[in-house]
């Protein structure tokens, strides 16, 4: 298992991150890609203003059209961007705990 840098304000990139928890997913499930020409009509909280402003929210990351161009395009599964749209939503989680605190 690795360890976070030592210096807590260095950035960690994305996908050293998630790509160990896609190798799990395979690892445990198999998984197999259904509803490729279909949108996923996404109905969970939007990205914060930082993520939204690199990323697109999850409506539009999650449309057949968004899908397909990124596998083709990018190499990168549905699962991946699922579980990215998932971390991001837990780092303005912490955000907003980390407020409460304060």
């Amino acid at each position: 298992m690795k360890r976070w840098p030592k210096d807590e304000k260095e950035y960690v990139p994305f996908e050293e991150l998630i790509t160990p928890l896609i190798k799990a997913m395979h690892h445990c499930y198999n998984l197999e890609r259904i509803h490729k020409d279909v949108d996923f009509e996404y109905d969970g909280y939007e990205l914060s203003f930082r993520e939204g402003a690199v990323c697109p929210q999850p409506d539009e990351a999650l449309t057949a059209e968004t899908l397909k161009w990124q596998e083709e395009d990018q190499g990168r599964e549905a699962i991946e961007t699922i579980l990215q749209i998932a971390f991001q939503l837990g780092v303005e989680q912490g955000r907003r705990l980390g407020r409460r605190s304060l």
